[in-house]
This record gives structure tokens, C-alpha cells and sequence, in this order.
């Protein structure tokens, strides 16, 4: 049974429920959001290595891939299941994903794309 104390609170402060609706929607911008910022840390990390094996590799590029995992990681950190993780393991799984994916992105020769689109 709620208190006396909850409901006045509630009353006094104007709380409204919402409507599950609306936790979806936000749910999915988020994950929307996370994907963007992951693919986007994968292709930066394919950049990366080409860079790297064309010995012209510049640090700017590594400050550019942790933005992308950090913000994809705190985007995730919004979402209704991330509660239950760890944010240094949580880091270190996506930093290992966006790593993978990067390789296959470079594998796939999308960092020489990505470089020369970045010219």
C-alpha cells in the first residue's frame, strides 16, 4: 500500500505517470544512438589501422575513437538494461566490439575510404 507521505509527495511536486509509449520510443532513440556511435567508432578504428600500417598514423585519430566509445558506451549506460553492467567492463566490451568491427571494416578496405573521405 502506498503512504500518505508518497502520495502528498506526489501531489505536491505535480508527478504524472506516462505512458509506456513513451519508454519505448526513448529506448529505441537510444539503441538508434548507441548503433550510430558504434559504427561510427568502427570505421574510425579501420582509419586507425590503415594509418597505422601506412606509417602515418597522427594521435588525433586515437582521441577521436575513445569520444566515440566513450559516448556510445554512456549512451548504452541510459538504456533500461544497462543498470546491471559495470561501467570499466562495460567500456571494455565495447572498445573490444568497435575493435572487431573495425577490423572488418579494414579487412573490407573502408579505412582507406573513411581516410580519404576525411582528407
Amino acid at each position: 500500500m502506498i503512504s500518505e507521505k508518497v502520495l502528498s509527495a506526489i501531489k505536491d511536486k505535480n508527478i504524472h505517470p506516462r505512458c509506456r509509449g513513451y519508454f519505448i520510443c526513448r529506448e529505441g532513440v537510444l539503441w538508434i544512438f548507441a548503433f550510430v556511435f558504434f559504427l561510427a567508432g568502427g570505421f574510425l578504428f579501420s582509419a586507425i589501422l590503415e594509418k597505422i600500417l601506412e606509417q602515418k598514423f597522427e594521435a588525433g585519430w586515437i582521441i577521436l575513437l575513445l569520444f566515440f566509445v566513450i559516448v556510445a558506451a554512456a549512451i548504452y549506460r541510459f538504456t533500461g538494461k544497462a543498470y546491471r553492467h559495470r561501467k570499466r567492463y562495460l567500456l571494455i566490451i565495447i572498445a573490444v566490439a568497435v575493435g572487431v568491427l573495425g577490423g572488418f571494416f579494414y579487412a573490407f578496405n573502408y579505412g582507406k575510404i573513411v581516410c580519404d573521405f576525411l582528407k
